[in-house]
């Protein structure tokens, strides 16, 4: 499971929920200083708000890098 709870409660309100939480599970472990910067429900709801409009290919989009997360690296 997703080490967030908070993303582990948002995905059982889902209807896709293998999708997205196959989709945050790699951001858990892939992407741990923009989960730092943006909330974890940011970019749950990122990627649920395209999956449920009909548009999963847009899963794979990450909200964009700014200077404060390059820095952090």
């Amino acid at each position: 499971m997703c080490p967030h709870s908070e993303v582990n409660d948002l995905i059982l309100k889902v209807e896709n929920t293998c999708v997205v939480h196959n989709e945050l599970q790699k951001e858990c472990s892939t992407m741990g200083v923009l989960l730092n910067w943006f909330s974890v429900e940011y970019l749950a709801l990122f990627r649920l708000h395209h999956l449920v409009k009909g548009q999963p290919e847009l899963l794979h989009l990450s909200p964009p890098e700014t200077p404060s997360v390059r820095a952090g690296s």
